[in-house]
């Protein structure tokens, strides 16, 4: 038995590859099962697409009232927290019943607590680090401790640890260095995977959209470090008025700029979707220019690429090395992020849109070659990669 361990199920990267993986896992033969440390944040429209995997949310009459506490010693600066004993006991409960040999937890607060429980049971732990010990080390070089009581000694600690590092962009890998070199040598490259589902694609007419009008779009969370106000402000510079633009997904961000997208009659706002393959397969290019800190492999990068879309995103993580650039086969294009606001420049964003307008040869060409790029990202792939983690011996 396999246990995937994750901080949430809400509609997060790491929380909707961890649910993938499972499916993957599931099909591929592999008995498991997914614990979500927090019962109460989950996306339930999420949830109804993965109802065949095996999900144990963790169950505490006295949850709410634990969850203050420990927001009390944090802000007391005392390292303790009473909720972690009560979820630790809940998680060795389903490793005895269900006879689990391999822990593979997601996101950091969980690899910690889970190394924790790992003292003395000796079992294989596998770790995918996402991004949020990068996100982590840049709040506190920038004084700001967040909810992480040290968090290096910590980070280090589930590092040295673990049987097995799994990250998902090279930046990864030299970041390790930090608490030490020689972890470097635990640590691989498995890239997140996805499984293309059969959809049926969404209709441009459901929008007031022409069939032959010039499609941009963006998936994402709702929140302003994805890139949205970039991403909307170039799209009005562009030099046309003939082209759309859909926005998928939700959140208190973009919902403040609900007044400000209503403005411009070609911008469709379509809110969450749990299956935004829909609405990609009505995009001629695809949009990221986020600037989030802990942004490694975006997973909606993956879902542009599968459908055929050429992406312009901001140049973090792996990005660059998802979409070919410089090199045969690219797919996309990058823009730099600057270090402080604005952070992605709007007019050389506006200038590579503009230029898949303008050039239908370079489309063509770029969307061609994202459908070959996905066939790196098939999500049997990546499940294989980490069942030979999972069995490799220790």
């Amino acid at each position: 038995m396999i246990l995937l361990l994750t901080e949430t199920l809400t509609a997060g990267g790491a929380e909707i590859f961890v649910l993938r993986l499972a499916k993957q896992l599931k099909q591929n033969g592999f008995e498991c099962i997914v614990f979500n440390c927090h019962k109460r944040l989950v996306n339930e429209r999420l949830m109804s697409e993965f109802d065949d995997v095996h999900i144990v949310h963790f169950n505490s009459f006295f949850d709410g009232f634990l969850l203050k506490l420990d927001r009390l010693f944090q802000r007391m600066k005392l390292d303790v927290s009473l909720r972690h004993y009560f979820v630790a006991k809940q998680v060795k409960d389903i490793i005895k019943k269900f006879n689990v040999r391999v822990l593979h937890s997601h996101l950091f607060k969980v690899d910690y607590t889970v190394a924790l429980i790992n003292r003395g049971l000796n079992l294989k732990h596998v770790i995918t680090n996402h991004g949020d010990y990068h996100l982590y080390h840049s709040f506190l070089k920038n004084g700001d401790s967040r909810d992480v009581i040290h968090f290096h000694k910590k980070a280090a600690y589930v590092f040295q640890h673990a049987s097995s590092i799994v990250c998902i962009s090279h930046r990864q890998i030299e970041e390790i260095g930090f608490y030490g070199e020689e972890l470097k040598k635990k640590a691989k490259i498995i890239y997140n995977g996805l499984t293309i589902k059969n959809t049926a694609p969404g209709k441009k007419s459901e929008l007031g959209i022409p069939e032959n009008a010039f499609v941009f779009g963006m998936v994402a969370r709702g929140i302003r470090e994805k890139g949205w106000e970039y991403a909307l402000s170039a799209f009005n510079k562009l030099n046309t008025s003939a082209a759309h633009f859909i926005l998928v997904g939700d959140g208190e961000y973009l919902r403040a700029q609900k007044e400000e997208i209503d403005k411009n009659s070609n911008i469709h706002w379509v809110g969450f979707s749990h299956n935004p393959q829909e609405w990609i397969s009505l995009f001629n290019v695809g949009l990221l220019p986020s600037f989030y800190k802990a942004e490694s492999q975006p997973n909606v990068i993956l879902e542009y690429l599968a459908l055929g879309k050429p992406v312009i995103s901001s140049d973090s993580g792996d990005v660059s090395l998802m979409l070919n650039v410089r090199n045969a086969n690219q797919c996309g294009y990058v823009t730099k992020i600057n270090a402080k606001a604005p952070y992605i420049d709007v007019s050389e964003l506006k200038s590579l849109m503009q230029s898949y307008i303008d050039d239908k040869a370079l489309l063509e060409a770029h969307s061609r070659s994202a459908k070959e790029r996905f066939k790196d990202f098939n999500m049997d792939t990546c499940a294989r990669k980490y069942e030979a983690e999972y069995f490799a011996a220790k």
